[in-house]
Order: structure tokens, then C-alpha cells, then sequence
């Protein structure tokens, strides 16, 4: 058996932890006020998922506004068919593209 005054010494300490953990549980309970910008960043996952967001949109911009000529004739194989055709001969392309090597 303990005796009765590290009994009390135990139940002290334990008690001063229990009140220490019930300060702390609230204190993180607290919001914490975020700007909207913020906020932004954090759902993106921080700096790295905002810079690659920027990256991706600049460069969708660019092929968009631009319309590089390589990918207006790759779109005109694959959609089409045959180059300068024009028909809606998408078999051909699939043909084209999924084509088993026969060696």
C-alpha cells in the first residue's frame, strides 16, 4: 500500500496535468483568424502548389493564345485522320496511335 502522503502527492501532480492539458486542448481549440490569401495557400498546399498552379496557367495561356503549328497538325492526325482531310475519320488515328508493333 502507498501511504497516504504520496498519495496525495500523485493525485496533486496529476491534477496540475490534467489542468495543464485542459489550457492547452482550448487554446488550440481557438481559431486562429486567416486572410482569405491565406487560406488560398494553405489549400493549395503551400507555396510549391501555388507556384505550380501559376506555372500550369501561364503555360495553358501561352499554347492557347499562340496555337503552335505542331499541335494544330498533331490535332489534325489524331481528330481527323489523315493530314488536311478534314473528315471526321477518327478510326484511322485510333489505328494509328494504338497500333500493336508485329515483329
Amino acid at each position: 500500500m502507498l501511504s497516504a502522503s504520496l498519495t496525495a502527492r500523485i493525485l496533486a501532480d496529476a491534477k496540475a496535468i490534467q489542468e495543464t492539458e485542459i489550457r492547452s486542448t482550448e487554446a488550440r481549440k481557438t481559431p486562429k483568424h486567416r486572410s482569405f490569401r491565406q487560406q488560398m495557400i494553405a489549400v493549395l498546399w503551400g507555396w510549391p502548389g501555388v507556384t505550380g498552379l501559376a506555372s500550369a496557367a501561364a503555360a495553358g495561356l501561352w499554347i492557347g493564345v499562340s496555337q503552335p503549328a505542331a499541335i494544330e497538325a498533331f490535332a489534325d492526325v489524331y481528330f481527323y485522320g489523315v493530314e488536311g482531310e478534314g473528315g471526321l475519320e477518327m478510326g484511322l488515328a485510333f489505328e494509328i496511335l494504338f497500333a500493336e508493333e508485329t515483329s
